[in-house]
């Protein structure tokens, strides 16, 4: 094992800067974006730290350091150290990338390094904490490489982190970058007073109000990675089945496919968990760049948390999962209005430099009993980072321990026997904790949901290990 240290390349975008200021938005301080891609071959380490040192140039962020304000009303920032970002090389001559190579969330991801959260979010003036860490596994017996990435949220979102992947794996294979440069320029702030915001909920639970950190054990249960799969004609299935029921809607509304599996999932976590009360609320995260503050390609965080309206709990399963999509898209077209998502996001954005200014962290996994949390990236393309290795690469995500909280993502394609890749590309792929208690029976619910709604063949359910 051998670490060195890639530094971003003269001058950077933010060339003449001594900070940059973040915005309440990015103060997701507790939090880290960490992925592996594994190609099929050994990677070109002097090609790879070319195109790392290009991309930080354009990313001078990750090479920077987080610096606490000494009031709260102050701004945190990033100071532009162009520090270098640590690059491990590790030979494994394990057998296999990882424990459960079929399964593309892993708690914790082993192919990537780790970032010292907690002393992150405790900095006192200048932290020394590195913002982005890299490693590098060569597996020698497989002939593949893992490409492992971890940035602090504060500084990286999934879309950033993607875009910043893309840009990586197109500077290494000698191609321009395909994305629009990230932006970043001051964005404008919303106003908690506006008139539109009246009739809204409380778009995120307060976590200041919360234990930290939230994966304390004493806290959360003993729980275990939840996994299920559905190809794309399942996937249809199940909303085609549901919409047949949309007449009983109290206004006409076109429910996505997501809006339906939300509905699903919901109802999952009601039957499985009958003493508790119903399911009733999602907290949405969604992308609002592009919407009323953000640029479309601001720079860092565009994340934003959105509770929906309670949806009535029927005994019915197809009225049930109808009147939880309902409210889930009622709320995202009402988002749709400039004035209420600047409303929601000063909102959202005032409670994270609360959090922040008093060392708590997000606390999804302990969100209120009742509400699941939401975070979709079903549409991204996360195999576009390939490295030259298009159709051949698989990429690993990770995910914070939890209950409650769903993330649905495209599958990695299947590696058959012969060692060929079959796109699984519509699919996708829905992960959870639930207690480790429950892990059948939920997986029983799950099976059974799927008949009622007349989809056909056998929901998968990913080995935990193989």
């Amino acid at each position: 094992m051998a670490t060195h240290f890639v530094f971003p390349r003269q001058p950077t975008i933010l060339a003449g800067r001594d900070d940059f200021e973040l915005s309440h938005n990015n103060l997701f301080i507790s939090a880290n974006v960490c992925t592996a891609h594994v190609i099929p071959d050994d990677i070109d380490i002097m090609r790879f730290d070319d195109a790392l040192a290009r991309t930080l140039s354009v990313y001078p962020l990750c090479a920077g350091r987080l610096v606490r304000p000494d009031t709260i009303d102050q701004p945190w920032k990033i100071r532009l150290t162009n520090s270098g970002i640590p690059v491990q090389i590790i030979d494994s001559d394990a057998d296999q990338v990882t424990s459960a190579p079929d399964r593309l969330v892993q708690t914790p991801l082993t192919l990537s390094p780790s970032i010292d959260i907690f002393a992150l979010i405790d900095t006192e003036g200048t932290s020394d904490v590195d913002l982005m860490k890299i490693t590098i596994t060569r597996f020698t017996k497989l002939g593949r490489t893992s490409i492992g990435v971890n940035a602090s949220h504060c500084i990286a979102d999934s879309t950033t982190h993607l875009k910043f992947m893309r840009m990586l794996s197109q500077y290494y294979q000698g191609l321009d970058c395909s994305d629009p440069l990230p932006y970043y320029e001051p964005q404008a702030s919303g106003s908690t007073d506006d008139p539109s915001m009246a009739h809204l909920p409380q778009p995120l639970y307060d976590p200041t109000a919360r234990p930290f950190p939230w994966d304390d054990p004493s806290i959360c249960p003993p729980s275990s990675l939840f996994t299920f799969r559905m190809t794309k004609d399942q996937y249809e299935e199940i909303h085609q089945h549901i919409t047949e029921f949309s007449d009983m809607l109290d206004e006409p509304v076109r429910l996505s496919r997501l809006d339906v599996l939300i509905g699903l999932i919901a109802r999952a976590h009601t039957a499985c968990d009958p003493k508790s009360p119903p399911i009733t609320k999602v907290m949405h995260m969604i992308n609002q760049r592009g919407m009323g503050i953000l640029h479309k390609d601001s720079a860092c965080n565009g994340l934003m948390g959105c509770l929906t309206q309670s949806a009535p709990y029927t005994e019915s399963l197809e009225h049930g999962i109808l009147a939880f999509a309902q409210q889930v898209r009622k709320t995202l077209l009402t988002l749709q209005d400039t004035n209420v998502v600047r409303g929601y996001a000063a909102t959202v954005t005032n409670v994270q430099r609360d959090a922040a200014w008093r060392k708590k962290g997000q606390a999804f996994g302990l969100i209120d009993r009742g509400t699941i949390f939401v975070n979709s990236t079903y549409k991204f393309d996360y195999l576009s980072p390939h490295f030259g290795y298009e159709g051949r690469t698989l990429y690993y995500y990770s995910h914070p321990p939890g209950a409650r909280f769903v993330k649905m993502l495209p599958p990695n394609p299947r590696v058959l026997p012969d060692g060929t890749f079959q796109s699984r590309k519509g699919d996708v792929e829905v992960v959870f904790f639930v207690p480790t208690d429950k892990e059948d029976e939920m997986k029983g619910i799950i099976s059974r949901y799927a008949k009622t709604l007349g989809v056909s063949g056998e929901i998968e359910f990913p080995a935990a290990s193989s």
